[in-house]
């Protein structure tokens, strides 16, 4: 239903067009971002828009994890995503030569990125939102800074911003960690996100569609809703 009905975006098949080279991206096993739920989904809606299964590539945003196997890139988009694209799903390597410079966000951190998400046609994310320590909430962009940026990037911004007084959990505004990674999301050409709110289970709770930052937006007041709770006083 999120796909059906997106936030502040059209519709996935209604984005594309007939001879895109369109990237999925989704993150690796260290998240439980069910990604086999919805990759087979994503394609057939692409398939009606024009876009054949040998145009699309599904890359993994490790970010500087480590790269995954074919057998674990399997395992995560599931066998149905895996053989349909065959030869053509990758792990993202953040140390690649191949990363390319495609600017440089309005603070002045270089962002390099994969060559895939760089020469697209159209960037889609598949992710998580959760409460994180410095970015206020996961999910959104991240799938771009640092999920498929060079190690150069993605240590330019951890190291100038995550020591800022406001990157900080549950902080989006006037937090320039999540700024930042907003503005690669924007360089990076990410033209839609799929999010989901998951549960200390592993269960899908809700997801959230559409323009990266709206929904992402949304996403995070839904997992504030979820996780936030308010302290009467500070501690000592």
């Amino acid at each position: 239903r999120a796909l059906d009905d997106p936030i502040g975006s059209p519709r996935v098949e209604e984005l594309a067009r007939p001879g895109m080279d369109v990237v999925l991206l989704f993150d690796d096993l260290q998240r439980p971002t069910p990604a086999h739920l919805v990759i087979p989904s994503m394609m057939n809606r692409l398939n009606k828009a024009g876009i054949p299964d040998e145009r699309i590539s599904g890359l993994c945003a490790v970010g500087t994890h480590p790269v995954l196997t074919m057998e674990q890139l399997g395992q995560k988009v599931g066998q149905e995503a895996f053989h349909r694209m065959k030869g053509h799903i990758f792990s993202h390597d953040p140390h690649s030569k191949e990363n390319i410079l495609i600017g440089k966000t309005h603070r002045g951190t270089p962002v390099e990125l994969n060559k895939l998400v760089a020469q697209a046609d159209l960037n889609i994310g598949i992710g998580e939102c959760m409460p994180h320590p410095s970015a206020g909430f996961g999910g959104g962009c991240k799938i771009i800074l640092p999920g498929v940026a060079s190690y150069r990037t993605t240590a330019d911004h951890h190291y100038t911003w995550m020591r800022h007084y406001h990157a900080k959990v549950n902080i989006l505004d006037g937090n320039p960690y999540f700024e930042e990674i907003a503005d690669a999301g924007r360089l990076g050409r990410l033209a839609f996100k799929l999010d989901f709110v998951i549960n200390e289970k592993k269960e899908v709770i809700k997801a959230f569609a559409g323009d990266p930052v709206a929904e992402h937006r949304k996403a995070s007041e839904f997992a504030s809703s979820l996780y936030h709770v308010p302290m009467q006083k500070l501690a000592d």
